[in-house]
């Protein structure tokens, strides 16, 4: 599911969501060594690395280093991979949609807009390799305005940002996106104190402070499939129960790459008059046309009431809501 249009089991699934993962179960599997202990090895390894590097730099604490010129923002991993770009809450523990998922590292993913391109991009972690090339490439398939077709982690960069931001990194020994991320926060907090301080320069203590200068971001009904913010519970129940908002539940735009035959009819058997050559109903035939269509509707099927209960986990639709409009006739079993 992961491979073919992103799993929505998530942390729950029990099948690998990559190479890299798959290599560091069968590992924890053969050895018995924990998460923890892994982490700390990857920065033992890192550390001795950069250490015996030619101008290796030790970062500590210190403010991100240089000047990598482009807006950084780091937003929620798993509402990413749904196609909605969801920051963090103010006090940064969960992120601002309606899932609330936590704001941890394994959940953060960063995203980087070049002044010259003003398009924001998503940028992978850094390649882990025993030894760093001299400089990153960008990946064949992605300079000739193909898909990557490299099953795994690509070593090779996805876009110019991603290529800058991993030599930055590379230059400055930071060793992974945590670090990266932490640097990031700390460099975050000394410009808001400068602008704080320049603006209460600017000031001489005569603004009036409003209320409403003081009042925090509701984040309580917010859809991170739709993009909308409802202000009361009133319109957030009229929202999810709207036509518009279902056909989102079900709906992505990767739909007409993914399958092959016609969107199920709600009929799983197999055309007779097909099979004998006599059907004359063409695609308006409400029984599968052979036994590929069938798996295809089926699987469907499948991968529809799993989008479903994902968004029922996401509060997204009603828990008592089984009126799914043009979608009803798939569902009859399901409760």
């Amino acid at each position: 599911h992961e491979v073919r249009y992103g799993c929505l089991r998530e942390d729950e699934c029990f099948y690998a969501h990559s190479l890299v993962e798959l290599k560091v179960w069968i590992l924890q599997n053969e050895t018995g060594i924990s998460h923890d202990a892994i982490a700390q090895e990857s920065k033992r390894y890192w550390q001795n690395l950069e250490g015996n590097a030619p101008g290796a730099q030790v970062l500590g604490s210190q403010i991100m280093p240089g000047s990598l010129n482009m807006k950084i923002k780091f937003v929620c991993a798993q509402c990413l991979r749904n196609g909605q770009v969801i920051e963090p809450d103010k006090n940064r523990k969960y992120c601002s949609a309606k899932a609330r998922h936590s704001w941890t590292k394994d959940r953060r993913a960063m995203r980087v807009m070049s002044i010259e391109r003003k398009k924001w991009m998503n940028i992978r972690p850094l390649p882990t390799k025993k030894q760093m090339p001299l400089q990153f490439d960008l990946c064949n398939h992605i300079a000739s305005g193909k898909k990557c077709q490299y099953v795994g982690n690509c070593s090779f960069a996805h876009s110019p940002e991603e290529r800058e931001v991993w030599t930055y990194m590379k230059e400055n020994g930071i060793q992974d996106m945590e670090q990266f991320y932490e640097l990031w926060l700390k460099s975050q907090k000394n410009e808001k104190s400068d602008d704080v301080a320049s603006q209460s320069n600017k000031e001489n203590g005569k603004q009036i402070h409003m209320p409403t200068d003081y009042a925090e971001v509701t984040v309580d009904f917010h859809c991170w499939m739709c993009g909308k913010n409802c202000n009361s519970e009133k319109q957030w129940q009229g929202h999810i129960s709207s036509e518009k908002h279902k056909e989102k539940v079900f709906h992505t735009e990767d739909d007409q790459y993914c399958w092959q035959h016609r969107f199920p009819t709600g009929y799983f058997s197999i055309c007779d008059r097909y099979m004998n050559g006599t059907c004359t109903e063409g695609s308006s035939c409400k029984f599968a046309h052979g036994n590929a269509e069938l798996h295809e509707w089926e699987e469907r099927r499948d991968a529809l009431k799993m989008k479903l209960n994902k968004a029922r986990k996401d509060h997204l639709i009603a828990p008592n809501d089984n009126d799914f409009g043009k979608y009803s006739f798939l569902f009859k079993d399901l409760n």
